[in-house]
């Protein structure tokens, strides 16, 4: 059944929204209806919007605090990376500043530039490294009818050259990576063997035995050795310049020549 909600406009009878005419005084009750269910609507829809009004504010305002959450945690965790960052880069700029401290009290000292010694034969060179003079020189040749490498070739002459060389280091030093070598004019000469070829044969220097060979030798610290180096010096060049090391180089007028 259903309710009387409705009033009549003639004579104020409530009627329910399924009357067409007043039961009480038969007048026609279709305005009225209209007018009732507009009314409704109106009212369910005032009712909607304050619904969606209430939860649209709410959801503003969480919104509102989660950018504002979201604002603060970032504006935190920007601080707290910053402060990380900052402190990493606090302690890297400080171990690298005492690292390089500790290069600067570790670095030795550097070394002057060794210029280059020039001298001539039986003058000194001094270096930082080392003393040395070319004090002398002897010829020698050796035939043998069965060690053909130890003959003198013709247009040659084996000279056994006097070294003195003094080590001033406090190192000691290795004259087979120092070097000594030998320029006939604008070519290498080689280096030949001062010892003879075995007992049964003349020695190299007679009534001395062998020459102490000393291209292979040691320096101790502070110590001189002497001794001799043998080439096979061409008798057709006009000059020889030996250079011992990297700064020492003894210039000399080629005995041999012919």
């Amino acid at each position: 059944m259903s309710k009387k909600v409705i009033e009549c406009e003639y004579c104020h009878t409530l009627i329910s929204e399924e009357d067409t005419n007043c039961p009480s005084c038969g007048a026609n009750c279709t305005g009225a209806i209209k007018k009732y269910r507009k009314e409704q609507e109106e009212k369910i829809k005032a009712e909607r919007d304050k619904v969606l009004n209430t939860f649209g504010n709410i959801y503003k305002d969480t919104t509102k605090t989660f950018r504002i959450i979201s604002v603060f945690v970032g504006v935190v965790f920007l601080a707290v990376f910053g402060v990380i960052i900052y402190g990493a880069t606090s302690t890297r700029n400080d171990m690298d500043n005492k690292f390089d401290d500790f290069n600067v009290e570790m670095e030795p000292e550097k070394e002057e530039k060794q210029e280059v010694v020039t001298v001539k034969y039986q003058e000194e060179a001094v270096t930082k490294k080392m003393k040395v003079k070319l004090n002398s020189y002897e010829f020698y040749r050796f035939q043998s009818d069965s060690f053909d490498s130890y003959n003198t070739p013709d247009g040659y002459q084996k000279i056994a050259f006097h070294f003195e060389i003094e080590n001033l280091t406090d190192n000691v030093i290795f004259l087979w990576s120092e070097g000594i070598s030998l320029t006939a004019d604008d070519y290498e000469v080689e280096e030949t063997d001062l010892k003879s070829p075995g007992d049964s044969f003349a020695k190299v220097v007679e009534g001395k035995g062998n020459y102490p060979d000393i291209s292979r030798g040691t320096i101790k610290s502070k110590s001189k050795l002497k001794g001799y180096v043998g080439y096979l010096v061409p008798k057709n060049t006009e000059k020889l310049k030996f250079e011992v090391g990297d700064y020492i180089i003894i210039e000399m007028d080629n005995p041999a020549k012919a």
